[in-house]
Order: structure tokens, then sequence, then C-alpha cells
């Protein structure tokens, strides 16, 4: 990871154009993001091991895990939400009053 600025952007982040899910997992070959009720999407490999990609129409509510490597599911390590444990939960950062 090349800065703490970076890490801040971990996870699954909300922006106007879709959800940006980011991960760094440099022993992995591949990463996919497994959205319930879609089929699992890829994330592009960096070269310092973070994996991306942008989901777009993806509303609050909607729950998602990692597979890695195609075989091993993981919650997302900095999720901010995961209300039945396993899998993780994409939120609406105005849900909550974050004082």
């Amino acid at each position: 990871m090349k800065s703490l600025g970076a890490s801040l952007l971990l996870g699954a982040t909300v922006r106007d154009d879709g959800v940006m899910f980011r991960v760094w997992a440099p022993r992995c070959r591949t990463l996919d993001v497994v959205i319930e009720g879609r089929r699992p999407i890829a994330l592009a490999r960096q070269e310092d091991g973070m994996f991306e990609t942008l989901v777009e129409g993806l509303p609050a509510g909607t729950r998602y895990q990692y597979r890695l490597d195609g075989k091993h599911y993981r919650p997302d390590p900095v999720s901010r939400f995961q209300p039945e444990g396993v899998p993780s939960c994409r939120i609406c950062p105005s849900w909550w009053s974050w004082a």
C-alpha cells in the first residue's frame, strides 16, 4: 500500500457514478465481488496488490462478499455494516449520524 490516504478508499465506496470496490490482497491471483442476485464481477488487479472495480446501479442495502482465487468467500474486511455477519451490506452513509 502506498499511503494511508489510499487505505481510506478501501471497501465499498459510494460515488456519483456507482460503488467502487477496492481490496488490497497481494497474495491473490484473482478477486471477485459476489453481489446478491448477480453474477460475480472480477476486480482488476493493480501492480501493488490492490484490486478494484466500479459497479453501477447498486442500491443501498445490497449484500455482497468477496471471492478470492475463485474459491474462498470472505466478507469485506473494511465493511461498514454486516447486519447478519456475512455477507457485508452496501450502506448509504446518510443512514447514520456520524457525530
